[in-house]
């Protein structure tokens, strides 16, 4: 009887361990349904959403295009519409020539704000250009 349950271990064993539950369906997806569009801002901060207290803001992608050179970089922050107080970036910096657009969009949200705090974008190097955000707030 010992060898046998000693067998029946040893087969246990070689087979890899403890099969793991799996995911049924795809993971829940967050769709941006808004759209913000920032022209010819000043260069520095620039609030695009404002943060609502309690609801997070969630990221699908950014359109640029500009008819001189510049450079763009996504932020979330507060403090007004300058956006001047913890500002934490969400993207690199985003640089674009003149009569270029550049494009980053993904069919679900892949950038979540925490509650509270706003979308922004720093922009320096001109103030012709057109920045639209696609975005979710829940």
């Amino acid at each position: 009887m010992n060898k046998l349950a000693l067998l029946a271990g040893a087969a246990f064993l070689s087979m890899g361990g403890i099969a793991h539950a799996q995911g049924v369906g795809p993971p829940i997806g967050v769709l941006c349904g808004n759209v913000t569009v920032l022209t010819n801002p000043a260069a520095g901060h620039n609030r695009m959403v404002t943060g609502i207290a309690g609801k997070t803001i969630a990221l699908c992608g950014y359109t640029v295009s500009g008819s001189t050179a510049g450079t763009i970089q996504l932020e979330q922050g507060s403090g007004g519409t300058t956006c001047g107080t913890g500002n934490v970036v969400l993207s690199p910096v985003i640089s674009f020539t003149a009569n270029q657009t550049v494009m980053a969009l993904t069919d679900y949200a892949d950038v979540s704000i925490p509650a509270g705090l706003d979308l922004c974008a720093n922009t320096s190097g001109t103030t012709n250009f057109s920045l639209a955000v696609y975005w979710s707030q829940f």
